[in-house]
Order: structure tokens, then sequence, then C-alpha cells
């Protein structure tokens, strides 16, 4: 999981430059004051100079590394921008790219240190499509970014270790955002009405802040591996779960899951040994399909949440754990149920009788 220094850092420069290089590649520099020799080229692989910018009015190959700036909303029937270099910020300029219902609104395969920034991307296929082998570093950052109405999926990427920040993906047929190996992090993402889930994030160590997944056909984010973190976030009226964080070692803290089909906020484990060491903390769910709250593992902690009016169960914990000022009244089947069959959990000043 990154450091919240190096999270911070990254973020702050991000939002202060607009496109800038992530660490751990040869960045693409950012001109001081750019050029407008190329304005009203369609021609968009040539080389442009150390530091330089190239402006670009038309969809097609970007092949070499830098910085591009949209001059222009462009359309397209298929594919708009095909990435085929690494190291490419693509500055959208405020800007549109729409499409047919077909291809990638910006794609590209075996590439990392991709920025895309400030535009929209709309009704194709796929709006944003970066693919990179199962476990590769990515290391790609998307912000400032409205990736809505396509027709399979918002964004979806490949490889770990990348930056989602400030971005709306609503309305799109599939996943609104995908993300496929870990380590990377969702910060003030709005991922509302998809066909299937609102986030995928497969594997492990996800850090979710500041973010909503709202009435999406599946789940409103679905966490897909250990040590993940959901911080200050709704995920409600989904069709599935609020919050689906598999694997050991997680945390939802400060989060509100109400009314969708399933669970509220459904916990499992790892390992031979049944390991949950899952926590949630000052979070709601209410009005839920199932449960509230469920744990299916061992060894868990709950802490100040409130679970009322869940079809089921209020919280359904797997004992041994910890439960902690649970507010739980109203629930279809009981307010807390504990399975005991591996031990005892421990109560304290609870209010779910």
């Amino acid at each position: 999981m990154f450091e919240k220094s190096l999270r911070t850092l990254k973020l702050i420069a991000l939002l202060t430059l607009g496109f800038c290089a992530v660490t751990g590649s040869t960045p693409a520099h950012a001109a001081a004051t750019p050029s407008r020799a190329s304005a009203n080229s369609t021609k968009l692989n040539s080389n442009p100079a150390l530091g330089g910018t190239v402006f670009i009015n038309a969809c097609g190959p970007i092949s070499s590394p830098g910085n591009f700036v949209l001059s222009r909303n462009l359309t397209a029937s298929g594919d708009c921008l095909t990435l085929t270099s690494s190291n490419i910020n693509v500055d959208m300029n405020g800007h549109s790219i729409s499409g047919d219902g077909t291809g990638n609104g910006i794609v590209g395969n075996n590439i990392t240190n991709i920025v895309i920034n400030d535009g929209t991307i709309k009704h194709f296929d796929t709006g944003i499509k970066l693919t990179l082998s199962s476990g590769d570093v990515g290391d790609q950052t998307i912000q400032n970014m409205t990736v809505s109405n396509n027709t399979t999926g918002g964004i979806l990427i490949d490889g770990c270790c990348d930056t989602f920040v400030n971005i709306t993906a609503n309305s799109n047929g599939g996943i609104g955002l995908r993300n496929n190996d870990g380590d990377s992090t969702v910060t003030n993402v709005l991922t509302n009405g998809n066909g299937g889930d609102g986030m995928h994030l497969t594997r492990c160590c996800y850090v979710v802040e500041h973010s909503t997944a709202n009435g999406n056909g599946g789940a409103g984010i679905f966490a897909d591996g250990c040590c993940s973190a959901v911080n200050d976030t709704v995920a409600s009226n989904n069709h599935a779960d609020g919050l689906d964080v598999e694997g050991c070692c997680s945390t939802v803290v400060s989060d509100v899951a109400s009314g969708n089909g399933n669970d509220g906020v459904f916990f499992s484990g790892c390992c031979g040994d049944n390991r949950g060491n899952n926590i949630a903390v000052n979070s709601k769910a209410n009005g839920n399909g199932v449960n509230g709250f469920e744990f299916t593992d061992l060894r868990n902690s709950i802490t100040n949440v409130v679970a009322n009016k869940n079809t089921a169960h209020g919280v359904f914990m797997t004992c041994p754990a910890t439960e902690t000022g649970i507010a739980a009244k109203g629930n279809g089947s009981s307010n807390l149920d504990e399975d005991t069959s591996s031990g005892a959990c421990t109560a304290l000043n609870n209010k779910a009788p």
C-alpha cells in the first residue's frame, strides 16, 4: 500500500500542474509556455521537443512520449485516441470526446505512466481502456474526468499502483470504474447508475475515500483482496451489496451503505485459518435486503455502528470477535446474530435487543 505521504505528494502535484509525471517512470515534461505551432495539425505522432506540448484536434494515434492537449471537442466512430507509448500526458483541456457506441474513447495496451486529465468521454463502448499483463505496474493517473454513458464500461484500467481523483463514471452499461492488481487510490469518485458494479477493484490494498457508488446494477463497491480501506464513502441503493469487501484485514470507516439489495456491508476472510481481522467503525447500514453488516470469518471488530430495519439481521457476526456500541433495531430476523460455533464474542455497550 502507498505510504500516506507519497499519495498526498502525488495528488498535490497532479492537481497543481494539471498533468505531470507519476513517480517510478521517465517523466513526460510539461512546458512552462506551450508552443501553438502545431495547433492546426491533425498528425498526432510527431515527436514533440523536450518540454514541448502538442495540440491535437483530431482522433488518431499518439505514438511518442510527451504532453498532448486537446484544442477542440472530438467525435469518433470506433476508437478515438490510441496511445502506443508510455509516458504520455493527455490534457483534455475541458473538451469532450464523443463516440457512436463502439470502440474506446482513449485506449492503450502495455503502456505505463499515462495521465488523462480534465475532460468528458461519452458514448463509446468503453470510455478509457488501458490494458497490462497481470501483476505489472501501471502507475496511471485519471483525474478531473467525466466518463459516462458508455455502452460497456466507463474506466477499465489494468496494472497496479494507479491514482483516480475527481471522477464521475455514471450510467455506463457495465462497470463504472474497474482497476486490477491493487495498490491504488480512489478519491472523490462518483460511480452511480451503472449496469454492473460501481467500482470493481481486484487484488489487495486499495484506499477509497470521499466517494459515492449508488444505484448500480451490481455492488456499489466490490474490493477483492485483503488490506483495503473504504472511508467517508456512500454505497446505497445498489442491486447487490453496498460494500463487498473480500479478504482479510480491511476497514470500513464512517461509511453509509443503506437500501441495497443484499448486505449493506459484507466482509469475508482468507486463508486456511478463516482469518477475518476486518473492522467496521462509525458506519451506517439501514434498510438493506439481507443484513446490515455481515462478517463471515473470525476475529473481526465492529464499533459504533447503526444497523436498523434490515430484512434479516442488523449485524451478523462470526465469533470470536469484538462488538462495541452497536445500535440496531427493527431488523426482520434479529438485531444482532452471532455464530458461536468457534467461540464467544466480546460485547460491550450494545443496544441491539
